[in-house]
C-alpha cells in the first residue's frame, strides 16, 4: 500500500460484507439493524448513508475527520464495537499482515497499534503475534518509523513489555521497540523504556526475548544522554552474561559488549562501571587466547576506555576498589594488570587486525606502569 495514498481502499470482501450489511440496514431500518446505533456514529453517518452506524466510530478513534476516511478503515474496527464485525476486521488483517508492508499509510499504522491493542485481539495468540509481527517488519523502515510513533506504537509497545504477555510475544515486542531506536525522534520516548527492558532481560527465560533485549539495549545506548537511564544494577546484568553460570551464547555476550562499549564511551557512566560487580570470567575473556576477533576487539575497546579514565581519575577507582568484587576492585590488582600487560604484549604483536593491535598498544602504555607493586599500591 502506498504511503502516499491516504485513504486506502477497503478490502474487497470486506466491501461485499460492507455492502451486505448495508442492504441489511436499508431493509430492516435502523432499527432493526444488527449493528446498534451510537450517537458518535451518527455524528459520521446520517442522512441516509445506507452504511452500519457503527463504522463511523473508528473516524473519532482514530482522530480522522470524514466518512470516507472510516471506510477506509472499516475492515480493522477494535474498539466499542458488534464483536461481529470486530471479528471479521481481525480475519481481514490476519491476511493482511502475512504480506511484507514495506509502507504504510497513517491510517494503517492507527489501525494496526489501535488493533494490537485491544483484549478482544490479544485473547487470540495466534493472531496477536502476526499484528505484532506486522509492526516489527513495518518498524525496520525508516519511513514507517515516524508514522509508526504518530499513530501511538510506541506507548503501546511499551504497555506490552510491562504486561503478563508469553516470552515469545514480549520477544517480539522488543524486536519491534528495537527497530524504532534507530530513529532519533523515536529515543526520545523509548529511552524512559530501558529498565523494563533491563527488567525484561533479567527475568527472560527465552532465548530469542534475552537476544532481542540486549539488541534493543544496544541501539539505545549509543546516545550518550541516555546512559542516565542505565543503573548500575543493569549494567551487573550485562557483565553477568559472562558468567559461567549464565551460559550466554557468543552471540548474547557480543551484544552486552557493544553496550558496555556504548557506556565506557560516556565519561559520566564510566563510575558506574567502576563500581558494579564484575564475575571472573569477564576480565579472563581478554586472556582467553580462543576467544573470536569479534569478541576481543570489542573487550578491548571497553578495558582501553576504563584504564584511560582511571589514569586520569585515580580517586574515582581508589573509591570503587573498596568495594568487593567490582571492577574497580580487579583492575585494582597488580597481578591483573600484569595478565593485562602480558597478554596485550602478545596481541599487538601477533594480531593481523591494525585496529586491534593499535588499542592492545593503548592498553600497554596504561598497565605497564602498574607492573610495580609500589606504583600499583600508590595507584590504587
Amino acid at each position: 500500500m502506498s504511503s502516499s495514498n491516504i485513504v486506502a481502499s477497503p478490502n474487497p470482501t470486506f466491501q461485499r460484507r460492507l455492502k451486505q450489511l448495508s442492504r441489511q440496514t436499508l431493509r430492516g431500518g435502523r432499527g432493526n439493524t444488527s449493528l446498534p446505533s451510537t450517537p458518535r456514529a451518527n455524528m459520521f453517518f446520517g442522512m441516509g448513508m445506507g452504511m452500519p452506524l457503527d463504522v463511523g466510530i473508528n473516524s473519532l478513534l482514530c482522530g480522522l475527520n470524514s466518512p470516507d476516511e472510516s471506510k477506509a478503515i472499516v475492515r480493522v474496527n477494535t474498539l466499542k464495537f458488534d464483536k461481529q464485525l470486530q471479528a471479521f476486521g481481525l480475519e481481514v488483517m490476519k491476511s493482511q499482515t502475512e504480506q511484507s508492508l514495506k509502507s504504510v499509510s497513517e491510517l494503517d499504522a492507527k489501525c494496526l497499534v489501535k488493533l494490537v491493542s485491544t483484549h478482544y485481539a490479544q485473547q487470540d495468540e495466534e493472531l496477536f503475534m502476526k499484528l505484532i509481527t506486522a509492526i516489527s517488519n513495518c518498524s525496520t523502515f525508516k519511513n514507517n518509523q515516524d508514522s509508526l510513533r504518530e499513530a501511538g506504537c510506541l506507548e503501546a509497545l511499551w504497555d506490552l513489555l510491562k504486561s503478563s504477555a508469553p516470552e515469545t510475544i514480549k520477544s517480539v515486542v522488543v524486536q519491534a521497540m528495537s527497530n524504532l531506536a534507530v530513529n532519533e525522534a523515536n529515543q526520545q520516548f523509548l529511552k524512559d523504556c530501558i529498565p523494563d527492558i533491563l527488567d525484561a532481560l533479567a527475568s527472560a527465560n527465552y532465548e530469542g526475548l534475552q537476544l532481542n533485549c540486549l539488541t534493543a539495549l544496544l541501539n539505545l545506548s549509543v546516545l550518550p544522554q541516555n546512559h542516565v537511564k542505565f543503573p548500575e544494577l543493569g549494567m551487573e546484568l550485562l557483565f553477568s552474561k559472562f558468567d559461567a553460570a549464565a551460559q550466554s551464547t557468543d552471540n548474547e555476550k557480543l551484544q552486552a559488549l557493544k553496550v558496555l562499549v556504548n557506556l565506557s564511551c560516556n565519561e559520566e557512566s564510566i563510575p558506574r562501571l567502576l563500581n558494579a560487580k564484575v564475575p571472573p570470567a569477564f576480565l579472563r575473556l581478554y586472556l582467553n587466547p580462543a576467544v573470536t576477533e569479534a569478541i576481543l576487539l570489542r573487550h578491548a575497546v571497553f578495558l582501553r576506555n576504563i584504564l584511560r579514565y582511571a589514569a586520569a581519575h585515580v580517586e574515582c577507582l581508589s573509591i570503587c576498589a573498596h568495594r568487593p568484587d567490582s571492577l574497580g576492585s580487579s583492575l585494582s590488582s597488580g597481578q591483573i594488570m600484569c595478565d593485562l600487560h602480558a597478554r596485550s604484549t602478545v596481541i599487538a604483536a601477533t594480531t593481523a587486525n591494525q585496529e586491534l593491535r593499535g588499542i592492545s598498544g593503548d592498553i600497554l602504555g596504561f598497565s605497564g606502569a602498574r607492573q610495580q607493586p609500589e606504583l600499583a599500591a600508590a595507584a590504587f
